[in-house]
């Protein structure tokens, strides 16, 4: 606390804040927020080659690999969240015409987060053949 005036440094002292005081630091290792146990996640159903039509159902499944299970997926569509699913298995489903700026390429990005609150995301690209 030096560069703190004198009223903090008293409050400190009565609330038994002390100068250099050890016990706050850490003293284990966290073995949960690794690398190695780090979130991946896979989007399966989705081609960036295939032109889907406007009123073609698409249904996306995510996979996930790491130490730790999926706790949640959010779908975006352009920038805007089209929704969150908290269950397994994780499937969203939607047409292109519930794509909010609906234009022939169209953002996907899948936000994932395992029960330890590691994150992943993945994008890709929808490609919407406009004229019906």
């Amino acid at each position: 606390f030096p560069s703190h005036d004198k009223l903090v440094r008293k409050w400190a002292s009565e609330n038994g804040y002390v100068d250099g005081d050890r016990s706050i630091i850490p003293t284990q290792k966290d073995d949960v927020h690794t690398p190695e146990s780090a979130l991946q996640i896979e989007v399966q159903n989705l081609s960036e080659e295939t032109e889907y039509g406007p009123y073609a159902n698409i249904s996306l499944f995510v996979t996930s690999t790491g130490r730790h299970p999926l706790k949640e997926a959010s779908l975006y569509l352009n920038g805007v969240l089209f929704g969150t699913i908290q269950n397994q298995p994780c499937m969203f489903r939607f047409t292109p015409q519930d794509i909010p700026n609906l234009g022939v390429e169209n953002e996907i990005r899948i936000l994932g987060t395992d029960t330890v609150y590691h994150t992943a995301e993945k994008a890709s690209v929808l490609r919407v053949r406009l004229d019906g």
